[in-house]
């Protein structure tokens, strides 16, 4: 009809939807981590195309940063939690 091609228009994406605390948690650590699991960069901190460096930073965003941070209990503790790899059962999951 207006010849749409994101991946909100296309059939063939799959969604998931989150159910728990714990899921959310490790999606948002897979999604920051995705690039290195790919090869593109070998840590977050070097891939600029990351939402990971907005919420540490204090540029104006659209980011829910004091939400994010507060998920995490505070910035020492986001970073922490993404120093680490994320859990292998989330990313073969992920390339279902």
């Amino acid at each position: 009809m207006f010849d749409r091609k994101g991946a909100l228009f296309l059939d063939f994406i799959k969604r998931k939807q989150v159910k728990n605390e714990n899921y959310f948690t490790k999606l948002v650590h897979y999604i920051h981590y995705n690039p290195v699991h790919h090869g593109f960069c070998k840590d977050i901190n070097n891939w600029q195309y990351t939402s990971f460096h907005l919420i540490l930073d204090n540029r104006a965003t659209k980011l829910e940063r004091t939400y994010v941070l507060k998920w995490f209990d505070g910035e020492s503790e986001f970073v922490k939690f993404h120093k680490s790899s994320p859990d292998p059962r989330l990313v073969n999951l992920m390339k279902l």
